[in-house]
């Protein structure tokens, strides 16, 4: 007994690693992002920016279709490859499913290049937009493997991947932009931190599992069916997500789409801070008995705890990121604080759709991502021509309420109460003290702070967050070579902040 707790604890631990390497990827990806809007905007303004991003859109778009849920049907079978240490297996399923999803994704670029050169009215996109969508949707076949690597508990390799292709986007793309190649310059700065991606996977795979490429099409079989069930919701929810953009530089232009695509890419951030470890997680809680539900209780806390104060806090500062980019993007902070509320309700419908899937409720999944979307998509073509921006994060909002009434619904017929006194809490406090710094006029330079501070300590005092969220966060959202100079602090603030309640 003792020897099962050891082996699930460590095995909790090893999920916990492998979700801060994904966590920190992410990090990476979104500071390197920022950076890179930051020079992109000083060099060539909102317009270069809405042209590149558009591009970035619609492959989003792409991918999330032609996909067919490989790159998650994939790490089902590599884990149990993994665990049986059979690593012929394990390559043949990596390969199978990266070979397939490099044809599928060529396929979807050969037919939007085409449709587009055949009826450009008919994507309502310039061609050269499409062009270079087309190239990053292919490059993108590399995030298969990625998953397979992760799945394998190599998630490191996403962190060294991140770290690699940022510099190489900011060196290649901020040159192209000074040699006069604008926003393609901008967009092939994407294209080469996909294209570094996909060699570093590749280079990896080759390395360490060697160059066996047995290419199956049961294997093919086998990962579309664990996949496909996640495909149809997922392309639901990104053809939401990110058919806003393409609707705003359709109705408002590049300046328009730049100026969202900011406010857009920072909500995402904030969300992202919740969503990376926990999905790691959740899979290996929910397989406990009769765990499922405490273990949707804990991941919907802790992402409220992470969220909630930063979002919060931006919320009531939200000019302030906008304004290091450029006093252009000023005019989108009302945008930005309408999609930071939809964070918010983003954690909790993500929390309610693991534990559907962790339930097989593949048509619950199915109803609360068309409910999310389905809402947005109408209201994008109502509210974007006469609002802008504003009326696609107003329409994006409100796919965000049907969604979390959609899981709410489910969330009641399978018995899981949700803690909606402790939501109220988790979201009323930094939204007090949010409300208080902007009363006494504090600078954002102080209040952002104080509001994500003064929140954690009142989550402490209230009992909203204890020692243990503490050490959970701790360990899922510090790097490990950082723990060890970290600790002293960390111990001496717990003590402080815990033991004098």
């Amino acid at each position: 007994m003792v020897g099962m707790e050891r082996d699930q604890r460590s095995l909790q631990e090893t999920v916990l690693r492998q979700g801060m390497w994904v966590s920190f990827a992410s990090f990476v990806n979104n500071f390197s992002g920022f950076v890179y809007w930051l020079a992109v905007s000083a060099l060539g303004g909102a317009e270069f920016l809405g042209y590149a991003s558009t591009a970035v859109g619609l492959s989003s778009m792409l991918v999330g279709l032609g996909s067919l849920g490989v790159e998650v049907g994939v790490q089902k079978f590599v884990g149990e490859a993994l665990g049986r240490g059979d690593m012929d297996t394990l390559t043949e399923y990596a390969w199978s499913s990266f070979f397939f999803a490099l044809t599928a994704y060529l396929g979807v670029a050969v037919t939007a290049w085409a449709l587009s050169a055949a009826c450009p009215s008919l994507l309502g996109l310039p061609s050269d937009i499409v062009m270079v969508a087309s190239i990053l949707t292919v490059l993108s076949a590399g995030t298969v493997l990625g998953g397979a690597l992760a799945a394998s508990l190599h998630a490191h390799v996403m962190t060294l991947s991140a770290l690699v292709g940022n510099v190489a986007r900011l060196t290649v793309g901020l040159s192209l932009l000074v040699l006069g190649m604008g926003w393609v310059g901008v967009a092939l700065g994407y294209a080469v931190n996909s294209a570094v991606a996909l060699v570093v996977y590749v280079a990896y795979v080759l390395s360490r599992f060697g160059a066996r490429f047995h290419l199956s099409l049961k294997a093919v079989r086998d990962v579309l069916r664990a996949g496909v069930v996640s495909w149809l919701p997922n392309a639901i929810v990104l053809t939401g997500q990110w058919l806003s953009l393409l609707v705003v530089f359709g109705s408002g232009g590049a300046f328009e789409a730049g100026s969202y695509y900011v406010a857009f890419m920072i909500s995402l951030f904030v969300v992202s801070l919740a969503s990376s470890s926990s999905m790691l997680l959740l899979p290996v809680l929910s397989g406990m008995a009769d765990g499922r539900k405490r273990a949707c209780d804990a991941v919907l806390r802790l992402g409220l705890l992470v969220t909630a104060p930063l979002a919060l806090a931006l919320a009531a500062y939200p000019k302030a990121p906008l304004r290091l980019l450029g006093e252009e993007y000023v005019g989108a902070s009302r945008t930005l604080t309408i999609l930071l509320a939809s964070s918010l309700l983003a954690v909790y419908v993500m929390a309610v759709t693991s534990l559907a899937y962790a339930y097989d409720s593949y048509g619950a999944v199915l109803g609360i991502g068309t409910a999310t979307s389905v809402p947005r998509i109408a209201l994008y073509f109502l509210l974007v021509p006469s609002m802008g921006g504003l009326g696609a994060a107003l329409a994006f909002l409100a796919g965000s309420v049907c969604g979390a009434a959609s899981g709410a619904l489910y969330a009641w017929r399978v018995g899981f109460r949700t803690p909606y006194r402790g939501i109220a809490a988790t979201v009323l406090v930094p939204a007090a003290i949010g409300a208080v710094t902007v009363m006494l006029s504090l600078p954002w330079f102080v209040g952002i702070p104080l509001v994500v501070a003064s929140s954690y300590l009142a989550y402490a005092r209230a009992g909203l967050l204890s020692r243990r969220d503490a050490g959970v966060l701790f360990r899922a959202l510090i790097p490990l070579p950082l723990r060890r100079y970290m600790r002293p602090i960390a111990e001496l603030a717990a003590r402080l902040v815990f033991e004098q309640r």
